[in-house]
Order: C-alpha cells, then structure tokens, then sequence
C-alpha cells in the first residue's frame, strides 16, 4: 500500500480497523485474584500523638487481604485523595485528616468502614 501523500496518516487511519487489539484491551479484564475485594471492612484511625503535632489518617485492612492488594489499594487511596502516605503491613497511612472523603471513598469502592 502506497501511504505517499498530501496526508500519510489518512491511509494508516483505513487501517485502524483490520488491527489486533493489543495489550491495552487485555490489561482491562483483570485476573478475579488481582482484582481488589470490596466485600471487606476496613478500619478508619485518626492520630496525632507522636507524630510531631501532624495528622494523620490510618486505614487498617483486615489480613485477609493480601500484601499486593493492600498496596494497590494504598496507591489508589493516594492518588485519589492527592496526598503522601505509606502502606506498612496491613496498615495504610495517608498524610492528614481525610476521614470523612475516605469514608466516601471507600464505601464507593464496595468496602464496609468502621470508625
């Protein structure tokens, strides 16, 4: 096929159709196991004790959750909430007072809260 021309992307875009799909389409039907389960609770904490006066929130995961779960559930909760944190364990800790949009958040997400 001769893509010479005013436009060589007017031939490419009549090729669109006949392409496979590729790794994009197959990364968005996620494995079942990978998956993050909503059907847990999750536990809401609020410190400020030895933190040097700065909050912070804690979101306990039960241990039913795996590692690899809890920390893509962490960077999740951070992008979303646009702060720092750090996920330890079954603990995530997000900088600052954010109870209340995690509540939010989270119960959008499937998850039961508590505290």
């Amino acid at each position: 096929m001769d893509i010479k021309g005013a436009n060589g992307f007017e031939a490419l875009k009549a090729l669109m159709g006949t392409l496979p799909d590729g790794p994009e389409a197959e990364a968005a039907e996620e494995p079942a196991e990978t998956r993050l389960s909503g059907t847990q609770t999750l536990t809401l904490h609020y410190e400020r004790k030895g933190r040097g006066g700065k909050e912070a929130t804690i979101i306990v995961c039960p241990d039913s959750m795996s590692d690899a779960q809890t920390a893509d559930l962490g960077a999740a909760l951070k992008k979303a909430m646009g702060t720092g944190g750090s996920v330890r364990g079954n603990e995530i800790l997000l900088q600052g007072d954010r109870r209340e949009a995690l509540r939010k958040r989270l119960a959008a997400m499937g998850y039961r809260v508590k505290g």
